[in-house]
């Protein structure tokens, strides 16, 4: 299953990023508010900005998002780096 969010060309038009970098800062921007409301795990919202963890930590630093870090945490990323 996919989620395709549809958003209107008067608000992309609105965006104060050029054309080329919209669906990236938006995917960036989307995973950083869910992680920081702790609605998706790190590695989740890494993989949502189509980062890897070590970028997406650097942005999360960028944004003074604090890091949410727990024993699940702990067992993703172990899982993540045995795939």
């Amino acid at each position: 299953m996919s989620l395709i969010i549809e958003i209107s060309d008067s608000v992309l038009d609105a965006m104060k990023v050029p054309r080329p970098e919209r669906e990236s800062r938006v995917r960036v921007d989307l995973a950083c508010a869910l992680y920081a409301g702790e609605v998706l795990p790190y590695g989740k919202a890494a993989e949502l900005a189509e980062m890897d963890k070590f970028l997406f930590a650097g942005e999360l630093g960028r944004r003074n998002i604090p890091r949410h870090y727990d024993e699940s945490c702990l067992a993703e990323d172990l899982s993540d780096d045995h795939r």
